[in-house]
């Protein structure tokens, strides 16, 4: 049954996702148009990199999701079975990321084949709409691959080809974001506002952890700290009227949120846990 729940949840995010891809790729066609003066296959050129920068965003941010979500519901350390399907993921995800930075690379006008050399690199022709999105996808691409590192490093395991790629793409990154800004200097360009709001492993960290709710050990505590502060009564007076104690104290505390009993009611029943009674 949750597991149909949460495939559906992953549906419905991933539907909204491609609606707004569809809606930001929309917003952004005219500007590109105007960019490259209306030739057709230019424009279809700027709009399929944009439409791919979305899209690794948005897979980028549903993987950490995944695995920020597995590692809160099953610990920092998995098994042997769960530690290698983490490292066959991660490195999947890295090539995912690195044949995407390469293709935006690419239409910046970067060297990408041989050894790198910027004497070799060709006219950058983007608009701004591409590189004020490109700069987005060097940030949370950078997020990214501190969140694997983070993983790794929180289930005790060093990987030298995960390590090495990250640090190959992390360069790779760096010159694409020289060359972002470059750019826009040459066309006299501020950075354009971001087209959309990338979360960070933090945010979505947060967000899996409202999803999840409290942990059993978490529930414990926190009840346990309850009984700390407000132990068990002792049991009522059966003479008297009916019983006070904890529970009517709760009772009062709540109410008093929600318009209920005021602070006589409320000394009452603290005044009841100290007689054993309620009347």
């Amino acid at each position: 049954q949750k597991a149909d729940v949460d495939d559906q949840g992953a549906k419905a995010k991933q539907e909204a996702m491609e609606f707004a891809r569809a809606k930001a790729s929309n917003a952004r066609s005219d500007k590109l148009k105007k960019h490259y003066k209306g030739k057709v296959i230019e424009v279809a050129k700027a709009n399929g990199s944009c439409e791919n920068m979305d899209e690794l965003m948005d897979n980028m941010e549903m993987k950490q999701t995944k695995w920020i979500e597995t590692r809160l519901t099953d610990g920092d350390v998995p098994n042997s079975e769960g530690v290698k399907k983490f490292l066959i993921e991660f490195r999947e995800a890295i090539n995912e990321v690195k044949l995407a930075v390469l293709q935006f690379a690419g239409r910046s006008g970067m060297q990408i084949s041989g050894k790198r050399d910027a004497k070799n690199d060709k006219a950058d022709i983007r608009s701004s709409v591409e590189i004020g999105l490109c700069e987005e996808v060097c940030e949370s691409s950078k997020d990214f691959f501190d969140g694997i590192e983070e993983h790794l490093k929180k289930m005790g395991k060093e990987d030298k080809r995960i390590t090495l790629d990250i640090k190959l793409l992390t360069e790779m990154l760096n010159d694409l974001h020289d060359r972002n800004v470059a750019t826009l200097k040459v066309m006299g360009i501020e950075r354009p506002e971001p087209s959309r709001k990338w979360k960070t492993r933090a945010e979505l960290t947060v967000e899996v952890q409202v999803k999840l709710g409290p942990s059993p050990e978490e529930i414990a505590a926190l009840e346990a700290e309850e009984e700390e502060y407000y132990p068990p009564a002792r049991p009522p007076n059966p003479f008297a009227g009916g019983g006070g104690g904890r529970g009517d104290l709760m009772s009062a505390i709540a109410g008093r949120g929600r318009g209920g009993p005021g602070r006589g009611d409320l000394m009452s029943a603290i005044a009841g846990r100290g007689r054993g009674g309620g009347g």
